[in-house]
């Protein structure tokens, strides 16, 4: 199908489901709009983004083609790579020379022999902040290649970009993982959706790894799911304190 008739369709099917990442009920027709159509790589396979805009909120809708390798394409879910602010991403206890970019930026992340590896013990404390609000719907940790390095125990927290080792041990987090050798291969780790609405930032905290080795390797961090509002990063701190309150 030609690419003007595709982004047309997709347009269509906005106007008939008001759907807008964030909820908003205005049709596309309503919108003072600001449409634009992209083709772009993630996860090997192509995928449509039609974004318009509405005052300050932005909404979005993607198209995923059905195919085996696209690991969102059965829930529309879209990989949030391209609002994460990576200037402001942060990984306590890291090796210098394997930081958090080598699993987590495009590229780098599926380069087999890149990894981000921790450095004075097998522990890892990653905040991942958004430009935009966003909800999730999965997780992807990828160490294949890493013979036992890979993380065992994973615990995820919300909004809460300052949080410590200390408490990232003992404070409840919002969902908990006990990873296997076959999760670590890429397979999406499906997140309870509810408890994953309204992010500024993701933080991971690592506890260990498959075979209790000194250091702790991940070569590929993906997340999944859908745009919100528009956010400035500034209040990202401010939005994870008034979580916790």
């Amino acid at each position: 199908m030609p690419e003007r008739q595709r982004l047309l369709r997709l347009l269509r099917t906005m106007e008939r489901t008001a759907a807008c990442g964030h909820g908003s009920t205005k049709l596309v027709k309503e919108w003072q709009l600001a449409a634009h159509f992209q083709r772009r790589r993630a996860s090997q396979s192509t995928y449509m983004h039609v974004a318009g805009i509405t005052g300050t909120r932005v909404c979005s809708l993607v198209l995923w083609p059905k195919g085996p390798n696209n690991m969102a394409s059965q829930s529309g879910q879209a990989d949030l790579l391209e609002y994460i602010d990576f200037r402001s991403v942060e990984c306590l206890n890291q090796q210098p020379a394997h930081p958090i970019g080598n699993a987590l930026k495009q590229g780098y992340r599926d380069d087999q022999g890149l990894y981000l590896e921790s450095d004075t013990d097998d522990q890892l404390l990653i905040h991942i902040p958004f430009n935009q609000a966003v909800k999730l719907n999965s997780l992807v940790i990828k160490s294949s290649e890493t013979k036992g390095k890979g993380p065992r125990q994973i615990r995820l927290f919300k909004n809460t970009p300052s949080i410590g080792f200390g408490e990232a041990e003992s404070a409840p987090a919002i969902q908990e993982f006990e990873l296997t050798e076959k999760d670590l291969e890429g397979e999406a780790l499906t997140l309870r959706f509810v408890k994953f609405q309204s992010l500024t930032s993701l933080s991971i905290f690592v506890a260990n790894n498959q075979e209790d080795e000194d250091t702790t390797q991940i070569q590929k961090i993906a997340i999944f799911g859908q745009s919100g509002e528009t956010m400035n990063v500034a209040d990202i701190k401010k939005a994870g304190e008034e979580d916790n309150k």
